[in-house]
């Protein structure tokens, strides 16, 4: 990727944003808050309802941007990123001290639904504000090279961080240090995000918001929103219960952490090398990659967990890493294509415009977490009589048998879409632009 001198410097701040916000998010993680409430004695559908909470977040992107429309988009991004970083410290307060059981899962999950609605309300002007600032022939490969970086970054931080709550005393100490220490970086991503300019021509969402029947009519609002569902419907299953199914699989907080890790570091590649071919040509092939390549992914990872109890742990380790590594490499550049197709189709390019897609997308990864936190639920309830009929049988495998068998369901309608003629589909001047 190649950047003009002229405009490194507007770049600069949203690059070191990017490494300070996912080091920030890697210590204020669901990851944190999953080994707090496990090691607190929480049912694991409470547990998964963290993930569900942070897939469902962008419901809050519509409404946000509709209630911010009066303030030009960088204001409206740096308020809502505030009340976001704010819910961190009170969240480290009660990690620390609210007293075991309800009342600590109650408080820990209203935080962070908080948390995570605002700081997934700040993307519709966010990215109405990236549009006009990052010129158009780079878009794909600068969003792209600049979600890899702070990948990278919650690729190193997030091993420290599982290897603190794995070594370090017993209790709630070392979760509410790490919330903490992810407040002071949101301080400085904050900081640093005032720096970035506001284009001249990056106006008020009142002046360029279409109404609304016509925004969700339009194919720019609901054709990127259903793209990102149906291709990463199998992920979007698996991911409430990921760190559970390691931890039942005989992996530590420490191991985990390391997968994570490295299933991020391929995420970061992915992003930068999607990115720059969503630029070079139609990001709806990079998509249909994704689904199609995360089948076999999530297949394979369902044989993994029906054998973990006959294999060793340090093959589970293994056999988890290279799959983490496999899947995320593709989800990389499915997200980066996803972006360039979002900017690309964004009516009037308003704040809108983007919230109006995360929304919708979403809303149904809300639906999808809701569903498999339930049948998760009801899975881990009845798993010892189901046993009885089954042997072998754990609600982890269920968890993914479901995963695998929605994904493989959700590759036909996204096949047939991305197969269009090009008069059904998108402009491709939109796509090149």
């Amino acid at each position: 990727m190649t950047v003009s001198a002229s405009i490194r410097p507007a770049l600069a701040p949203l690059t070191l944003a990017a490494v300070l916000g996912s080091a920030a998010g890697a210590a204020a993680s669901g990851f944190t808050l999953t080994t707090l409430l496990h090691h607190s004695g929480a049912a694991p559908g409470a547990i998964a309802l963290l993930g569900v909470l942070a897939q469902g977040a962008m419901v809050s992107a519509l409404p946000t941007a509709l209630l911010l429309r009066r303030l030009d988009h960088r204001r409206a991004t740096l308020l809502i990123l505030s009340i976001a970083y704010g819910c961190l410290l009170p969240l480290a307060l009660v990690a620390a001290f609210a007293p075991s059981g309800p009342w600590l899962v109650l408080g820990v999950l209203t935080l962070w639904a908080m948390h995570t609605s605002m700081g997934a309300g700040c993307v519709g002007p966010a990215n109405a504000w990236f549009r006009h600032l990052i010129p158009g022939r780079i878009q794909g490969s600068y969003l792209g090279w600049r979600s890899g970086i702070g990948l990278a970054m919650a690729a190193v931080a997030t091993p420290i961080a599982g290897w603190l709550l794995e070594v370090g005393p017993a209790g709630r100490l070392v979760p509410a240090l790490l919330l903490v220490m992810g407040a002071l970086l949101a301080v400085a991503d904050l900081l640093v995000l005032t720096r970035a300019p506001m284009p001249l021509r990056c106006q008020s969402v009142s002046a360029v918001t279409p109404p609304l029947r016509e925004l969700f009519r339009s194919r720019g609002v609901w054709m990127p929103a259903l793209a990102a569902l149906l291709s990463s419907t199998g992920r979007l299953l698996v991911a409430p219960f990921f760190v559970l199914i390691c931890f039942a699989c005989g992996l530590g907080p420490a191991m985990t952490a390391l997968i994570t890790a490295a299933s991020m570091l391929a995420g970061a590649v992915g992003l930068a090398w999607g990115g720059r071919l969503a630029d070079r040509g139609d990001p709806r092939q990079l998509l249909a990659l994704m689904a199609a390549g995360g089948l076999p992914v999530l297949a394979l990872t369902t044989v993994l967990v029906g054998c973990a109890h006959v294999l060793p742990v340090h093959v589970v380790a293994a056999g988890f890493l290279v799959l983490g590594i496999a899947g995320e490499l593709l989800a990389g550049r499915g997200a980066a294509a996803l972006t360039k197709l979002q900017f690309a189709l964004a009516p009037a390019g308003s704040s809108t415009s983007f919230a109006a897609q995360e929304s919708l997308r979403a809303s149904g990864a809300l639906v999808l977490g809701l569903v498999t936190t339930g049948v998760g639920s009801v899975l881990v309830t009845f798993e010892a009589p189901m046993q009885a009929w089954l042997p072998g049988f754990s609600w982890p495998l269920g968890v993914m048998v479901l995963a695998t068998a929605f994904g493989c369901l959700a590759c036909w309608p996204l096949r047939r879409w991305l197969t269009l003629p090009q008069s059904a589909g998108p402009p491709r001047s939109a796509l090149a632009a």
